[in-house]
């Protein structure tokens, strides 16, 4: 099934660097701001980058070369505006917040390209979608019930 099961971990990878992603947000909320933050982060990934991808883009040029102008707005919206408005939320919500809205975004993602793009839904989006929605209600029902048990034991003790 699998060429190797060092695959496994590329999905459990992806998911702790997004988890880590909203944690240095919440934690870095009031120390940096948020266009500050979201430069140095494409600052470092563009040099760690770059030495895997700078000899096949320069060989294949001519061929992004037409495409540039997209590739430049799409990496805008995906790095710059996205990032920017997840360190600015940080600023004044929880990372738990944060975790449950980037969860629900493989969700909004298919909502939005039925209903603006006439796509289809597949038959893994739509496997996959009510689980999404279940992992976001079930943390942020747990977040809930934390901070409501937290604000109890804090009211008993006074």
């Amino acid at each position: 099934m699998f060429k190797s099961k060092a695959a496994l971990l590329y999905p459990f990878v992806a998911i702790v660097l997004w988890a880590g992603n909203v944690i240095v947000s919440r934690l870095s909320a009031h120390t940096i701001g948020p266009q500050a933050i979201t430069f140095y982060r494409l600052l470092v990934a563009v040099l760690l980058m770059s030495p895997f991808v700078a000899r096949g883009a320069w060989r294949n040029r001519r061929a992004i070369w037409p495409h540039l102008g997209p590739l430049a707005i799409l990496g805008f919206l995906a790095m710059c505006l996205f990032q920017s408005l997840s360190y600015l939320a940080a600023e004044t919500t929880t990372a738990t917040n944060m975790a449950v809205f980037t969860a629900l975004t493989p969700l909004l993602t298919v909502a939005l390209s039925a209903a603006l793009l006439g796509e289809p839904p597949t038959l893994g989006m739509i496997w996959g979608a009510p689980l999404s929605l279940r992992a976001s209600s079930i943390s942020s029902a747990a977040a809930t019930c934390r901070r409501y048990c937290r604000t109890a034991c804090m009211r008993a003790t006074r």
